[in-house]
Order: C-alpha cells, then sequence, then structure tokens
C-alpha cells in the first residue's frame, strides 16, 4: 500500500513568524525516558535533542537540521548523520552517512532529530518519513522553543494499517483550508496510531 502524497500549498510554514533559538530553549529541552528504548540510549538520544539545537542556533541561523542516528552502536560518534536545512525543510538523505543509516543498514535502528522553527507537533511530514523507512524505529521532534516530542515503533507495529491510518489523516490534511484543521489532521492520526503500533509521547519542557 502506497503512501498518499501531503498536498504542497499545505506544505509550508512560510506564514509562521520564525523563532530563534535561545539557551534558555537548550536548557529547557527535557531529558525524556524513551518508551521501547533501552535505558542506556536514553542519554545519548537527550544529548543528541539539546544538540539539534545547538547547531540550528549556531551553525545554521536557528533553521532546520537533521541528526540521524545508528541505535547500539560500540561508537555513537561513528554513526551519526546531520544535515542542516531551511527554515522550513531538512532532508536527512541529503547527507551521506545519514543516508547510509537510513537505507544501507539491514534491519537498523534509526533516531530521526529535527528541530521545527514553526512549533508545531509531529507533522504529517514527520509521520511519513517514520512509515517510509522501516529501519527508523524511533522519530523525536523538537521545536525552537525546547519543547520535544517523539513517536516510536513498538513491537507490534503494523505498516499496512499505519498506512491506512496515515492515508486517511492525509485525506483529512489535504482538503484543510486552515491551519487549525491541519492540526487537527495530525490530531486524528497521533490520537489513533496506538491502533497500528505506534507511541507518542509529547514530553513537558519549553514555554
Amino acid at each position: 500500500m502506497r503512501l498518499l502524497d501531503i498536498e504542497e500549498q499545505l506544505n509550508s510554514n512560510k506564514n509562521h513568524k520564525k523563532v530563534y533559538i535561545t539557551n534558555i530553549a537548550i536548557n529547557k529541552v527535557p531529558n525524556a525516558k524513551y518508551k521501547e528504548i533501552p535505558i542506556y540510549e536514553h542519554k545519548i538520544i537527550n544529548d543528541l535533542a539539546k544538540k539539534v539545537l545547538s547547531i540550528a542556533k549556531n551553525e545554521n541561523n536557528s533553521n532546520e537540521v537533521v541528526i540521524t542516528y545508528k541505535l547500539f552502536s560500540k561508537n555513537a560518534n561513528d554513526n551519526i548523520g546531520l544535515e542542516l536545512g531551511t527554515e522550513n525543510e531538512a532532508d536527512p538523505l541529503n547527507d551521506a552517512t545519514s543516508y547510509h543509516i537510513i537505507m544501507k543498514e539491514k534491519k537498523c535502528v534509526v533516531v530521526l532529530l529535527h528541530n521545527h522553527p514553526a512549533l508545531s507537533i509531529i507533522s504529517m511530514q514527520d509521520i511519513r518519513f517514520l512509515l517510509e523507512y522501516n529501519s527508523i524505529k524511533l522519530m523525536v521532534v523538537v521545536t525552537n522553543k525546547g519543547k520535544l516530542s517523539y513517536m516510536v515503533k513498538t513491537d507490534k507495529y503494523s505498516k499496512i494499517d499505519s498506512v491506512r491510518l496515515f492515508n486517511k489523516s492525509v485525506e483529512k490534511y489535504n482538503t484543510a483550508k486552515k491551519v487549525s484543521d491541519r492540526e487537527y489532521a495530525t490530531s486524528f492520526f497521533i490520537k489513533n496510531c496506538n491502533k497500528c503500533g505506534l507511541i507518542y509521547v509529547s514530553e513537558k519542557g519549553g514555554n
């Protein structure tokens, strides 16, 4: 079953005022306890969640940044990909290391982190990427104000059921006329994703 495409005119945050990252926001990123992920990996992931904001602030004008991390690595520094994006988009597949982790590692578990200048919840684009690649176990989203949320695949994850739910949500998204309606379509997926073996968690943090 094919994942539906999201209409381009609803795929932009251009109408949102850009928020510049502060050191306060970086310090506010919560230390999450990631479900379905071994405890010994939590600190690494949380450090990367802060790092993605730090890199965006210091090296990318508070624009989007993606870090891709291969879980269960003996040397984490050798298994991290980095892509600096624009204000509205960052594609990890543009980075050679990230591409290798996502595309070349058989049954490899990958963590994908990036910041959202528009401060939105996890987007339909994020969810689509998570579902499209079997190697991605966990997706962490950090906003420019230090808020963190994540979606993770459980042992009960069903790609077929997830794609069906995603496509149903995209149909709502593509017919939405307002930003609030688009957010409702995303919320529709989040509220029902547990039926497909996915868990979504929004952590306290930021402001």
